[in-house]
């Protein structure tokens, strides 16, 4: 009984202290803003076929970050990135990415493609940026 008093008060002082306004802004001193939320959504691991003059030649492990346009519509993207990803994957398959060379890729219109194939997938449908932060290819030995 006397622990559980002991834990009860505890409990309510580090309540109070938390709860203590800043020893800056009570004083009438600067005041911090905080930094603005990032709503941008990372997802990684979205796999694109690579081909060279019509065959598959390997597959491309893509990290892409969406920043919606409206930033209130970040958490409702964000319980959809499973349809989302699915979108981005079979957009991917229907025109994979060209290989220009050993190791080469041409990711240009990747962005473009990505951004239609998402469109119908995001809530509201706007997507201020779409930008594919790595592209590495899966390395066969």
């Amino acid at each position: 009984m006397v622990v559980e008093r002991f834990i009860l008060v505890a409990a309510a002082l580090a309540a109070l202290v938390g709860m203590a306004p800043n020893s800056a802004s009570a004083a009438g001193g600067e005041k911090k803003t905080a930094p603005a939320a990032d709503t941008g959504i990372e997802m990684s691991a979205v796999i694109a076929p690579v081909a060279q003059s019509g065959r598959l030649t390997n597959y491309v492990f893509m990290t892409v970050k969406l920043k919606p346009a409206d930033p209130k519509s970040a958490t409702a993207m964000q319980a959809r990135t499973h349809i989302m990803r699915d979108a981005m994957v079979r957009a991917m398959h229907r025109t994979p990415i060209n290989q220009k060379g050993a190791g080469q890729f041409d990711l240009g219109p990747v962005s473009a493609q990505l951004r239609a194939a998402l469109t119908p997938a995001v809530v509201g449908g706007n997507i201020a940026s779409l930008t594919i932060l790595r592209a590495e290819p899966f390395r066969r030995s």
